[in-house]
């Protein structure tokens, strides 16, 4: 899987969409409060370092290009929330030599600077972010999204599907094909 950001969210970012960073805030704000705790950020104080990264981010978004292959706006995004972090570690008074983290000169903000198990479970919070801005969709529609998710897991067939719904398996896989053409559409960077 890749780990791109999907252009259609850069875009509304760029455009200053309020859209946008809802979106932003949905997709990423679980991976930046899982960030926080990686880095031993107290709960207490976690949703001031996010608010202080969202800060950061539209302060900086301008600035924001992919000027090097590999270069990620996730990795940016972490690279902003390790220097808040810092900030926060240093605000306390650590020192560098307590929070090994903050020796790091090399803060690379490219997908290829962590290892796979974090890439992993990055992959893992964004794709359940994903799926929760799509069930908005399906508002009134639990039991069609709840067979559609099932049937792109490959854990039942359109047909099984279809039936419970009441309709014909045809219908059932226009759907389904719609709903696969919207995640491509809306976040096919990620599932690349």
């Amino acid at each position: 899987m890749s780990t791109k950001t999907p252009t259609s969210l850069l875009t509304q970012l760029r455009n200053n969409k309020d859209e946008g960073w809802e979106r932003l805030k949905i997709l990423y704000g679980k991976l930046i409060l899982y960030w926080c705790a990686q880095k031993s950020v107290p709960e207490a104080d976690r949703e001031d370092i996010f608010q202080n990264v969202m800060i950061s981010v539209v302060n900086g978004f301008a600035h924001f290009e992919k000027t090097e292959t590999g270069h990620t706006f996730r990795g940016w995004l972490r690279n902003i929330t390790q220097n808040r972090i810092a900030d926060f570690y240093r605000n306390k008074g650590e020192r560098p030599h307590e929070v090994p983290f903050l020796l790091d000169n090399n803060l690379e903000w490219s997908a290829t600077s962590i290892s796979e198990e974090e890439n992993e479970e990055e992959q893992r919070l964004l794709t359940h972010q994903v799926m929760k801005l799509i069930a908005r969709h399906y508002e009134g529609k639990e039991k069609l999204w709840e067979l559609l998710q099932l049937s792109i897991r490959g854990e039942i067939t359109s047909e099984q599907a279809s039936q419970e719904l009441g309709m014909t398996p045809s219908a059932f896989r226009q759907q389904k094909s719609r709903l696969v053409h919207s995640i491509r559409e809306e976040f096919g960077e990620l599932f690349q």
